[in-house]
């Protein structure tokens, strides 16, 4: 082979080399990109789990104050009168059942 078509087999050869690396370079580019995409859609997941936790803390505190309101209204209301005590503790009994029914459901429209 002559000097002229060495050179210009190693010309071909250089130039495919070039092409290779623009093409690795896509492709870590791209993996590059994979991962940050990765990386927002784990952090946009944590902060609304957090935000989740936040929420029902708030709720189950308010809950709590509201049911404690409730029974402390039943019992001035009913008294020592055991049949208007038993009326009033079913009230109380749905109105709680309710509330643990709402906080069971609050975050159900949320995929996990």
């Amino acid at each position: 082979m002559g000097d002229m078509a060495r050179l210009s087999s190693n010309a071909l050869t250089i130039s495919s080399l070039g092409r290779g690396n623009r093409s690795l370079n896509r492709v870590v580019r791209e993996i590059d990109i994979q991962r940050e995409i990765e990386v927002h859609r784990a952090t946009a997941e944590a902060r609304l789990a957090a935000y989740k936790v936040d929420g029902l803390a708030a709720f189950t505190g308010h809950a709590m104050e509201r049911v404690t309101e409730v029974d402390m209204t039943r019992r001035a209301l009913a008294g020592e009168d055991p049949a208007l005590n038993a009326m009033l503790g079913r009230l109380e009994y749905n109105f709680v059942r309710r509330v643990e029914g709402m906080q069971s459901q609050l975050f159900n429209g949320f995929s996990h």
